[in-house]
């Protein structure tokens, strides 16, 4: 239909090819730009002549209505991304969604409208958007990016002229956020630029908690509210860069000998692991030990400070009083041998209450290697919370649990409280 469409002879053909390919404009890019030459020509008084610019925006736009379109479909639970920009010209817009093109629109301006000051063009071009995708965006949140710095603040201006004004009470109508960005090169590049990668990649790892995750830990928790080309591979250059990640992580390396996996648990805490993190300083508390109870359905997990001077009894009440009666009585609980778990007061306890104790190997701490590896991210944490923030461990200690348990987990493609408390 159109690639062996004959060059327009009379300004009607003009007319019809650009009414056929108008109808596709929100796919092509710059559209109004391309055609302006061909548009010139139907103009009232125009002479008809064809020159060089008509033939290159005709075999231009006979070429992009041939070539199938990138674009995605949009998600209306999501946000919107719109890149504005205005000239001489005309308007040109692209409404995109985490880095994905869904339309583009564009108009030439109208003659008043080539009178108007920069900042009324680049704000004509954000009006522009809004109405013509006010179907996406009224009710969902957009972020509006712009190469015009003051139109980020253009809700706190004192003064308004009264066009101004209207559009003002328009684009309040929109749950929206005006982002500057320079260049006009490349929109997408420019408002996702490798700089604003950095700082999110290195807000993350200014929190002490962030630095024992994993690049694909990181990568799952920032992609929920971030992304730009190449994400995955920035994030684990830079983590596997990062100074103080590279001190506080222990080596891990991979079990030998058959696996003999325990049996699969059924529902939330019935199945729980328990270990000791000990050998660290005391505190001004007395703390020197901390006792880790996890839920293996879950992977959530409490981490308890505890003192090596606590008796069988003592451990008891710290049982009830933080997982019983937040989790109720486990079915199961997997421990070493350790002198508090083989006692006969624990084992009493744990009989009464109908909980079967399941005792490791000795020196076979794979048995309980997933709270095992939970011990080593603690430590992890705390070592880097200490190497900030030059405190006591006890006092990062319910950080520490809260940004584990909020940390997205590879097993369950989710964090920890989430696979608990439900999404």
């Amino acid at each position: 239909m159109f690639e062996n469409r004959k060059q327009p002879e009379t300004v009607t053909k003009i007319r019809s090819f650009l009414g056929l390919a108008g109808y596709y404009r929100r796919f092509i890019k710059d559209f109004s730009k391309i055609a302006k030459p061909m548009t010139s020509l139907t103009k009232k008084n125009a002479k008809f002549v064809w020159g060089p610019k008509c033939e290159e925006g005709f075999r231009e736009l006979k070429k992009l209505l041939t070539t199938v379109p990138v674009l995605a479909q949009p998600d209306v639970t999501k946000p919107f991304d719109v890149y504005c920009d205005a000239s001489g010209q005309g308007l040109g817009c692209v409404l995109m969604q985490e880095g994905r093109v869904i339309a583009y629109a564009s108009r030439q301006l109208r003659k008043h409208e080539t009178n108007y000051p920069t900042h009324d063009l680049e704000l004509a071009a954000v009006v522009h958007a809004l109405k013509i995708w006010r179907h996406y965006l009224l009710g969902n949140t957009c972020h509006i990016y712009t190469d015009h710095k003051s139109l980020k603040y253009i809700f706190t201006q004192p003064e308004l002229n009264m066009r101004q004004r209207r559009w003002l009470e328009l684009i309040k109508d929109y749950d929206l956020e005006i982002h500057y960005h320079p260049g006009k090169a490349n929109v997408v590049a420019d408002a996702l630029s490798r700089r604003a990668h950095c700082n999110v990649i290195e807000k993350k790892l200014t929190n002490p908690y962030g630095h024992a995750s994993s690049s694909n830990k990181m990568y799952q928790d920032l992609k929920q509210r971030f992304w730009w080309t190449r994400m995955k591979r920035e994030i684990a250059k830079y983590v596997s860069e990062c100074h103080v990640c590279k001190r506080v992580k222990a080596d891990h390396l991979k079990p030998a000998g058959m696996l003999h996996p325990l049996n699969i648990p059924a529902w939330k805490w019935e199945d729980i692991h328990m270990d000791f993190v000990v050998g660290l300083p005391r505190t001004q508390k007395g703390y020197d030990s901390i006792w880790v109870i996890i839920d293996r359905f879950t992977k959530s997990a409490h981490f308890i400070p505890v003192k090596t001077s606590y008796t069988a009894a003592t451990y008891a009440e710290l049982y009830i009083a933080r997982i019983v009666s937040l989790h109720g009585v486990p079915v199961t609980i997997t421990s070493d041998r350790g002198s508090v778990f083989v006692s006969r007061f624990w084992e009493q306890l744990q009989k009464s209450l109908g909980t079967k104790l399941i005792h490791t190997s000795a020196y076979h701490p794979q048995t309980s290697g997933q709270v095992e590896r939970v011990n080593q991210i603690l430590e992890d944490m705390l070592r880097a919370c200490v190497l900030t923030y030059s405190t006591k461990w006890d006092e990062c200690l319910p950080l520490a649990e809260f940004a584990y348990n909020n940390g997205y987990q590879k097993s369950l493609e989710m964090a920890p409280f989430e696979a608990r408390m439900g999404g």
